[in-house]
């Protein structure tokens, strides 16, 4: 969205209203007596304790360990110099305070201040994709460098995940010599080199020498560079990965490849949630039709399954303006409490298998876009790096197969109804979610 205003130099979008919500809701006592339930559960729940503890800056040493740490451009999954990266340096040298989205009782931002904590930063602190993005992923175990690093590209108003695959993307070229110092103005832009991240980050904020061929991202660089640097980059659609590795996850895989808009890690839910049938996520998504628990790596068909269900239910929660962070299976609001709000707020009697509609509705509508702006199902893949053996960690030796990948995606599309050879969604679909009249738009 924020590449779409810019490219049309919208600064923002304001809007003045006079009334209060209350004056719209169907039910205020039950949406009030919800609220509270909320605020308690905040304080009960393991994983919402676990975000306002730690953020998703607590991720790092898990995946790390499991072998999923996007390491030297996703050739591996385990970082050396992790320790560096991990909450408790983080905690320790550089956090000051957790704060909130407006109203939130979770508080899973973190702010930050550099030298001892003694100079506050503006900006906030680093998530866990900008923590991997410009830590492991490029190799450098300096955290002072990666929280400057997510500074800057706030200060600039870049994407993070973006700025620090595409800063990898262009050590890996350095790496094999397909740029050299006269390119980078001298810059050593090696894996490691934290100094040089920085420095490019400012080239590419202010569009100076490759900076410029930078800052339209990895797939338009490689173009420029040639040489064979396109297998070099990590995306899907023109999007860089964020910091998960479907080699170890592999519905994720799914997600990255179907999801409209180029790789995703929201668009659906992570396998490793629904490994145990007796953990809280897979408990909390039994409502939603999630039955079998499976491995994290498995690409059956009841995989397949799990990843359609999900993608409808994450797909309602973007549409409904639900935080990925609040409802079952991610955390604390249960399936039935987020009915319960929906029909308070609405006046509606929606069922779960409704809400699972409406965002069904939503995933076919943004796939009719895109199929109308050219796209095809040969744009629903992945990088062939992803089908290599991971290089280092809990996954060495291990990659996607293709052949199990292609049978899972034909059991999506047929699942999703969608035609395996044009990528149409099929008219009966359409019109048992309401929108047959979008087939027009083709």
């Amino acid at each position: 969205m924020g590449a779409v205003m810019g490219s049309k130099n919208l600064k923002a979008v304001a809007v003045r209203g006079s009334g209060r919500y209350t004056d719209f809701a169907n039910d205020t006592a039950s949406l009030s007596e919800l609220g509270r339930s909320l605020v308690k559960q905040v304080k009960e729940h393991p994983m919402s304790r676990d975000l306002q503890d730690k953020g998703t800056p607590g991720l790092v040493g898990g995946l790390n360990a499991g072998g999923m740490l996007p390491t030297h451009n996703f050739r591996a999954g385990v970082f050396d110099q992790v320790d560096e990266l991990k909450w408790e340096s983080y905690e320790k040298n550089f956090l000051t305070a957790r704060r909130s989205c407006y109203a939130c009782a979770v508080r899973c931002k973190r702010e930050v201040a550099f030298d001892y904590k003694k100079t506050p930063s503006a900006y906030g602190g680093p998530e866990y994709e900008s923590v991997a993005a410009f830590g492991s992923n490029c190799c450098i175990g300096d955290l002072e460098a990666v929280v400057k690093a997510n500074e800057l590209c706030n200060i600039y108003t870049l994407d993070t995940i973006t700025t620090g695959m595409t800063i990898a993307f262009a050590m890996e070229c350095f790496e094999h010599g397909l740029i050299g110092l006269e390119d980078t103005g001298g810059i050593e832009l090696r894996f490691g080199n934290a100094e040089a991240m920085l420095q490019i980050i400012e080239k590419i904020a202010r569009r100076e020498g490759i900076g410029n061929i930078l800052a339209k991202g990895s797939r338009s660089a490689s173009k420029a560079i040639g040489g064979g640097s396109a297998s070099f980059t990590i995306e899907v659609k023109g999007q860089e990965f964020a910091m998960h590795d479907p080699r170890g996850k592999a519905s994720v895989g799914l997600g990255f490849a179907i999801s409209e808009i180029g790789e995703d890690h929201l668009v659906s839910y992570h396998d490793t949630m629904f490994t145990n049938p007796d953990s809280i996520s897979f408990k909390g998504a039994r409502p939603l039709g999630i039955v079998d628990a499976l491995p994290a790596r498995d690409l059956s068909d009841k995989k397949a399954v799990n990843y359609f269900i999900g993608e409808n239910w994450s797909s309602f929660e973007k549409s409904s303006g639900f935080c990925y962070f609040g409802p079952a299976p991610r955390s604390f609001i249960q399936i039935e409490d987020v009915q319960k709000i929906i029909n308070a707020a609405t006046g509606w009697d929606f069922s779960v298998t409704d809400l699972l509609k409406i965002g069904e509705r939503a995933t076919n509508l943004a796939r009719i876009f895109n199929l109308r702006e050219g796209f095809t199902p040969q744009d629903d893949r992945l990088p062939e790096r992803m089908f290599m053996p991971s290089e280092a960690g809990a996954l060495a030796g291990l990659g996607i197969d293709h052949l199990e990948f292609d049978r899972a995606m034909h059991e999506l599309y047929k699942l999703k109804d969608w035609n395996l050879e044009t990528g149409v969604p099929s008219r009966e679909r359409l019109s048992e979610l309401g929108i047959e009249w979008v087939l027009e738009l083709l």
